[in-house]
């Protein structure tokens, strides 16, 4: 009596290489795929005989699983760099993995998006399934200061960092030495503003101007007779006539810081 045979279900993975068909007796042979499930997985092959008793009839085909644990992939996309640990890609199931976002020079990590979310870094994930994960970073500038003549005053920068993000507000303030007064802003700050804000869409650098003071003197009166310059242990003023010449005593009698008319009280403060 012939016969025929066929795989109904499971085909995916198994099929029927010899013996599909055949008179009164014969073999069925079959090949499968490997299961890489851990879980067991069921074919069938149904064998036909047209008029026999029974007919169909249907053989189930069991292939247990191998064991084995299942795998999946890591994927990862950056503009700079993510150092896996345990390193790989492709990670048995459970496994826990270490993400750590490293940013190229003039960039800045902000944060994680696709399996994993947030700004933590370093951050963990755990492998129950393929997973996608990108590290997201924002260029970044470099701000710098100085000051002129070195030594009139300082610049505080609010917030104080290394770089700042694009476009973002740093307040710059002017803090004058003893002896100096702000005067004014330069380079990529301008004005006499103080404090003052920029903004960063490049890398900057700003200059804090001072001026130094002028000397409040409190000098001795010059006797109207008097030929001799009256010395205040700093200053010398000196006398042609009614008017009264100050120089600085420690150079040159030619370097006069001013001149005024000669006081007639005993102390006068000058400017």
């Amino acid at each position: 009596m012939p016969w025929t045979a066929q795989v109904i279900n499971g085909d995916s993975w198994l099929s029927i290489i010899s013996g599909s068909s055949g008179t009164d007796s014969g073999t069925i042979q079959v090949s499968f795929t490997e299961n890489t499930s851990t879980s067991s997985r069921i074919g069938t092959i149904r064998v036909t005989a047209t008029g026999a008793s029974g007919s169909p009839k249907d053989v189930t085909v069991t292939q247990a699983g191998t064991g084995g644990v299942q795998q999946y992939n890591l994927i990862t996309n950056v503009q700079g760099s993510i150092s896996l640990n345990p390193s790989g890609g492709v990670y048995d199931s459970g496994t826990q993995i270490e993400l750590t976002a490293n940013a190229s020079s003039g960039w800045h990590f902000v944060g994680w998006e696709g399996d994993i979310t947030g700004s933590t870094n370093p951050i963990t994930i755990t492998m129950n399934s393929d997973k996608s994960v990108t590290a997201n970073f924002v260029v970044t500038y470099t701000l710098s200061t100085s000051v002129s003549p070195s030594g009139g005053g300082s610049v505080t920068k609010s917030p104080n960092k290394s770089s700042y993000n694009y476009n973002e507000s740093v307040q710059l303030t002017a803090n004058a030495s003893s002896g100096y007064t702000f005067s004014n802003w330069s380079g990529y700050a301008s004005g006499s503003s103080n404090p003052t804000t920029i903004n960063m869409t490049t890398n900057k650098s700003v200059t804090a101007n001072f001026t130094a003071s002028k000397p409040t003197v409190s000098i001795a009166a010059i006797d109207p007779s008097a030929a001799e310059p009256a010395d205040n242990g700093s200053f010398i003023v000196s006398r042609t006539g009614s008017i009264c010449f100050l120089s600085d005593r420690y150079q040159r009698p030619s370097d006069l810081l001013g001149y005024f008319s000669c006081p007639a009280t005993r102390k006068k403060s000058l400017e």
